[in-house]
């Protein structure tokens, strides 16, 4: 969930054994499809049912929003998505990639025409097929490979 993402502090359950209590330190993050915002006008996703129901409180939609979220100092992020996903509206990756550069924070977003939602490692046919390369770069330029 890409609340995590941005979040890695927030406990979401309750801790089950020592793996839970070790602090996560992201170093970066690489967010395909993400369903970003949950405020209208793109509220209407399953996921928003799922995480806070069919009639949450206007707080509620904004701290389950990623971009809320957003500080100075926040690891990189790599964002792609297709721009005739009908999941998860394109508009959810460039609401994060604004959040990002207001804050400072190293960010890159690849939008693709054509692939629909969950197009993996890219849907055959489509210009989403070069994604992973594109992502193997950005993290070679940062020193995240060798």
């Amino acid at each position: 969930m890409g609340t995590c993402a941005i979040r890695p502090e927030w406990q979401t359950y309750r801790p089950m054994d020592l793996y839970d209590s070790v602090p996560t330190t992201l170093a970066f993050s690489l967010l395909a499809y993400p369903v970003v915002t949950l405020e209208p006008p793109y509220q209407q996703t399953n996921t928003r049912r799922m995480l806070i129901g069919d009639h949450p409180t206007e707080q509620e939609s904004i701290d389950w929003s990623m971009q809320t979220y957003v500080r100075p100092g926040d690891p990189p992020f790599f964002l792609v998505q297709a721009a005739d996903d009908r999941i998860a509206n394109a508009e959810n990756t460039a609401i994060l990639e604004k959040a990002c550069q207001d804050n400072n924070v190293d960010v890159v977003r690849y939008l693709f025409r054509h692939g629909g939602h969950g197009f993996g490692m890219g849907r055959p046919g489509t210009d989403t097929t070069v994604w992973p390369e594109l992502a193997h770069e950005w993290m070679r330029q940062r020193g995240f490979l060798s």
